[in-house]
C-alpha cells in the first residue's frame, strides 16, 4: 500500500507514549533515564531550586505509570474565538479581561525572547449538572466541557497550532433515567488547517471530584509530551506526538511549529465533531486551576518561570434568544498569582 502523505498522516501515527516499569522513581532515576521515558530533565536541587520544586510538582513519587492506550477521536477543539463588536468596549475598560464564544480561564505571554517551554496546572475535575432551562437546548442527548492545559493557540498567527491536554467532561441524558455525569482524559495538538483529532487515554480512568495533574513540554520545536497523572488514583500517562504537517494553499507542505507565544489553563465549550456548531455546555462546579508554566529561548527545559502575576483572563458568553441578548456563562476570578477560580455563569450582559 502506497504510504500517505506527510500531511495527511492522522496525530495517532505521529504518536508515541512512554511506560517506565513499575518501582520507577524519576526522583533517582539518572537522566538518561529520565530521557529514555520522555520526562524533562530533573533540574538540579541546591543550583536551581526554584525549577527543582516546579519539576517536583509534576513528577514526585510516588505514582504508577499506565499504558495510555489511546484511541482516536474526531477534534472538538478550536482556538479561542473572538468577542462580537459590541463586547469591544467592555473588555477594553477590563484591562485584564477578554471575551469568547467557546475559551474561559486565563493565559499569559512570555518575555525578554524567551518562549514557553512547558505549561502545567492542577485541578479538580469538574462535576456537571443541566444549566437553567433557558441555556438548555431542546433534544440535547449530551452536554461537554473540557479543561486543560496548553501552549500557543490563543493567538492566531500563520501556521498557529496548539498541542494541549487535559480531561473532558460529559452529561449525558437518557429517558431511562437520570442524566449520568462522566469523565475522559485526552491529548490534542489542534491544527487551524483541519482541526485533527484528538487522543482519548482510555488507560487512565477519570472520574469527576479527581484532582489532576496536566501538562504539556516543548521537547523540541516540533515535538510535544504531555504528562497527566491522576492524583487521586495515584496513576500517571506520558504521551507525545510530532507536530502536524499542513498544505497551506496550495504550497508544499509544512510542519508545524511550537512558538511558546501563548501558555494557558482554559474550561472550554467544544464543538460538536464535523461541525463548528458549539455542544450544549453544562453548569459545571466551580474549578480552580493551580498554574505554572517554563520560558528558555528555545525548545527544551524550561530556565525560568511565569505565574498569573501578567496573566489576562477569559470571560465566555453565549447569545440568547427572546429578547436577543448576550450574557456570561463562565468567569473567571484570579485567586493568587499562582490560582484562577472558574465559576458557572453570573447570566450579566
Amino acid at each position: 500500500m502506497k504510504p500517505k502523505p506527510d500531511h495527511e498522516v492522522s496525530l495517532i501515527r505521529r504518536s508515541f507514549d512512554y511506560i517506565p516499569p513499575a518501582g520507577f522513581d524519576p526522583l533517582t532515576a539518572s537522566q538518561d533515564e529520565l530521557a529514555k521515558f520522555g520526562i524533562v530533565p530533573r533540574p538540579d536541587r541546591k543550583s536551581d531550586p526554584v525549577s527543582f520544586r516546579h519539576w517536583l510538582r509534576i513528577f514526585a513519587p510516588p505514582m504508577r505509570f499506565v499504558a495510555p492506550k489511546l484511541r482516536e477521536e474526531r477534534a472538538m477543539f478550536r482556538l479561542n474565538t473572538s468577542a462580537p463588536k459590541h463586547h469591544a468596549a467592555a473588555a477594553a475598560s477590563a484591562s485584564r479581561y477578554d471575551t469568547s464564544r467557546n475559551w474561559s480561564g486565563a493565559y499569559v505571554v512570555p518575555t525578554d525572547d524567551t518562549m514557553f517551554v512547558l505549561v502545567a496546572g492542577l485541578w479538580a475535575i469538574p462535576d456537571v449538572a443541566l444549566p437553567p432551562a433557558e441555556f438548555q437546548q431542546p433534544g440535547a442527548t449530551q452536554y461537554v466541557c473540557s479543561t486543560w492545559v496548553g501552549l500557543d493557540g490563543q493567538r492566531k498567527y500563520l501556521n498557529s497550532s496548539l498541542p494541549q491536554a487535559g480531561t473532558m467532561q460529559f452529561l449525558t441524558l437518557s429517558n431511562n433515567g437520570p442524566p449520568q455525569a462522566s469523565a475522559i482524559a485526552f491529548f490534542e495538538w489542534w491544527d487551524q488547517e483541519d482541526g485533527g483529532t484528538f487522543l482519548q487515554l482510555n488507560g487512565l480512568p477519570v472520574h469527576p471530584g479527581d484532582v489532576m495533574l496536566g501538562a504539556v513540554w516543548a521537547k523540541d520545536k516540533t515535538t510535544a509530551i504531555a504528562y497527566l497523572r491522576n492524583l487521586t488514583t495515584g496513576t500517571m500517562a506520558i504521551v507525545g506526538a510530532t507536530a502536524p504537517v499542513v498544505q497551506l494553499s496550495g504550497n508544499p507542505p509544512v510542519r508545524l511549529t511550537i512558538s511558546g507565544a501563548t501558555a494557558e489553563w482554559i474550561l472550554e465549550r467544544p464543538t460538536e465533531p464535523h461541525t463548528t456548531t458549539l455542544h450544549p455546555f453544562p453548569a459545571y462546579s466551580t474549578t480552580t486551576f493551580s498554574c505554572w508554566a517554563g520560558v528558555a529561548p528555545t525548545a527544551g527545559p524550561p530556565q525560568a518561570w511565569h505565574d498569573l502575576e501578567r496573566a489576562r483572563f477569559i470571560r465566555m458568553f453565549d447569545t440568547l434568544p427572546n429578547p436577543v441578548r448576550t450574557v456570561f456563562i463562565s468567569m473567571p476570578d484570579w485567586r493568587s498569582d499562582a490560582a484562577v477560580r472558574l465559576d458557572y455563569g453570573d447570566f450579566k450582559d
